[in-house]
């Protein structure tokens, strides 16, 4: 797939040219969506899915580059008047820019106009040491909680996620100030996959290989955890040499010192690089075995991880840190892949190495159970229904 045909699959947005009103119809505009994961997945993939319902008309204003020093900064120039008279619900990302006068303008041009916002990371959550901490001091926390708070609705990308900051808001003595509190969750649409022909990932999956490719997917951010498994990793190429590759996406192995923490092993690095190139990269890969490794702290146990999800789809038995939020329909606790300790993680991967019947079962039932579960369907539509009514 090329890299255009990768960005029309993910980010295009119908231009719609006009803002009059369909009579009947529930009206959602989606504001400054950027083009990464959260974006993708809590915005522009709702979008499409609800543009071709009858009962939905929909529209996307403000996609946007993401830009790392400034994470939770909406697009600087957002033309919002005329949609604003168009919508029913007008949906922002998590912002930490004031939207107190935003707000109020809206309400005036549209007095109906029901503004949400949707939350898909626990960032008042955070550890000090986390390197996102760094960029968030406490006015921009204090700013995103008032603009939380300024809202009709807050959407919240996991039940768990909903939870944590309806206590945070009780024990800051805000309930009153508390917007409506909305589950909607992260899913895919039968449209993601559709460049990855999905007879040829099964097949994929089914063949024999000589090489067991084992892929850490991660971030910049949580290299520690990555660094803290080298143990692990050279007890596996210790026992199995000839048989089994590490592969990182998300990283290219280099601290900001220069030094490379895991030379003592062979390892294919791949580096982090834009989400409409990563899903094809990722399919690419061809992995037997997927290791997601997190911090275990709130924050992750709150936080969306939507490569389980992508790995579950394409069929790729994954072994999980303990720490982190897991969506129970995909993965069965009982089949010892959520090790805690480094003998944990050993066996757990050697078990998924050796066993290849097991490998082959395991990536048919994630498979069956992300087609079944975080699939839109009628179903979703219906949910949606009495939220956005």
């Amino acid at each position: 797939m090329s890299t255009q045909q990768s960005q029309e699959l993910f980010f295009q947005i119908d231009p719609k040219q006009s803002s009059e009103r369909t009579p009947g119809t529930i009206n959602i505009l989606y504001v400054a969506p950027k083009e990464n994961a959260s974006g993708y997945y809590r915005m522009v993939l709702p979008y499409r899915f609800l543009y071709f319902h009858a009962t939905f008309d929909t529209h996307v204003v403000g996609l946007g580059k993401e830009d790392f020093s400034k994470p939770f900064a909406l697009s600087k120039e957002l033309e919002l008047d005329q949609w604003a008279a168009w919508a029913d619900y007008m949906i922002f990302p998590m912002t930490t820019q004031p939207l107190h006068y935003l707000c109020k303008a809206f309400k005036s041009i549209h007095p109906k106009l029901r503004l949400v916002m949707d939350i898909d990371t626990p960032i008042h959550f955070l550890s000090k040491h986390d390197p996102l901490s760094k960029k968030l001091d406490q006015k921009k926390l204090e700013s995103l909680e008032q603009n939380m708070l300024q809202m009709d609705m807050l959407t919240f990308s996991n039940d768990r996620l909903l939870d944590a900051y309806f206590n945070y808001f009780l024990a800051r003595k805000q309930l009153e100030k508390m917007p409506n509190l909305e589950y909607i969750p992260t899913l895919f649409t039968k449209l993601h996959f559709s460049a990855l022909r999905w007879e040829a990932i099964e097949k994929q999956k089914s063949s024999d290989t000589t090489i067991i490719r084992i892929g850490i997917i991660t971030e910049v951010r949580d290299i520690n955890e990555i660094i803290a498994l080298l143990p692990v990793m050279e007890a596996i190429m210790e026992k199995y040499p000839d048989t089994v590759q590490f592969v990182i996406l998300g990283w290219g192995g280099l601290l900001s010192d220069g030094s490379k923490p895991l030379q003592s092993i062979a390892i294919e690095y791949h580096p982090a690089m834009r989400y409409d190139r990563y899903l094809n990269c990722l399919y690419n890969l061809n992995l037997d075995i997927a290791m997601l490794v997190k911090p275990k702290d709130a924050y992750h146990r709150l936080l969306d991880h939507p490569i389980l999800l992508e790995i579950a789809y394409m069929g790729i038995p994954a072994v999980i840190s303990k720490g982190c939020m897991v969506y129970e329909d995909l993965f069965p606790e009982d089949q010892g892949l959520f090790p805690q300790t480094h003998d944990a993680w050993i066996k757990a991967l050697t078990r998924l190495i050796e066993q290849p019947r097991l490998r082959n079962t395991l990536a048919k039932t994630f498979m069956e159970n992300a087609k079944e579960w975080c699939t839109y369907s009628q179903e979703h539509i219906t949910e949606l229904l009495e939220i956005f009514n």
